[in-house]
């Protein structure tokens, strides 16, 4: 499992993963929330961010 602690990389992560699938705009709000976290704990591993991306769709569908 892969872990970011760089902003460029998670964001680049997200784009690659999400985009197509979800679109721009949950795109956008899977990076807004997972560069939060990374913030604050210092990095966002991928399992994070699928539980971002599960709770975006629960919230939002």
């Amino acid at each position: 499992m892969a872990s970011y602690e760089d902003e460029e990389k998670l964001q680049n992560y997200v784009v690659d993963e999400f985009i197509d699938e979800l679109g721009p705009n949950t795109a956008s709000s899977i990076f807004e929330v997972a560069s939060q976290r990374l913030e604050e704990q210092g990095s966002v591993t991928e399992d994070e961010i699928e539980e971002i991306v599960a709770n975006l769709e629960r919230y939002t569908l």
